[in-house]
């Protein structure tokens, strides 16, 4: 499910675009992220139309630890 990959790169997620990225409707993507809710996988933030979801207590700590860790950049073109 890309919406957990991207709650792990970007802290955020809103109904909207689970909705576009995943092709559900809106009630499809309303019952999907009330399942990972329920699960304590997500945490809602707000409501309506400025809500979004973050990060719950039961989100696999291996995927954070992967997409929060900084890696460095070598200039392929340097000297």
């Amino acid at each position: 499910m890309t919406t957990l990959h991207d709650v792990a790169m970007a802290d955020r997620v809103r109904r909207s675009y689970h909705e576009h990225a995943e092709g559900r409707s809106v009630q499809q993507a309303q019952r999907d992220l009330r399942a990972l809710v329920t699960a304590l996988m997500l945490e809602p933030v707000g409501r309506s139309r400025a809500g979004y979801y973050t990060v719950g207590i039961r989100f696999p700590d291996s995927g954070l630890k992967v997409t929060r860790t900084l890696i460095g950049l070598v200039d392929p073109f340097a000297g």
